[in-house]
């Protein structure tokens, strides 16, 4: 298991929810498409992966991209909603993990 796992290309992850509200991702994540079910795949994705602590990890990337957006606050209105939208998905993700 996980021997023909393959890593995304980075247009595999762009954030759409920032135009469409109710839009789903993009690839499927342990066979669902759905934010809330790629929130439980992770860890599973993580465990075939090898990946050590995959919570914590998950709590350690939750930080930088919060760290990230507060440095890059002043962006913000250029890219109207985009933001909010990974505030969003953030949120949703720190309540998974935290």
């Amino acid at each position: 298991m996980g021997s023909d796992a393959a890593l995304a290309p980075a247009y595999g992850i762009v954030n759409t929810t920032a135009y469409i509200k109710e839009d789903s991702l993009a690839l499927s994540l342990d066979g669902s498409k759905s934010l809330f079910a790629s929130r439980l795949g992770i860890i599973a994705l993580a465990q075939v992966c090898d990946v050590v602590k995959p919570r914590q990890r998950l709590q350690k990337l939750i930080a930088a991209v919060q760290a990230s957006l507060r440095d890059n606050a002043e962006f913000a209105s250029d890219a109207p909603g985009v933001f909010e939208a990974i505030e969003y998905s953030l949120s949703l993700y720190s309540q998974s993990f935290s």
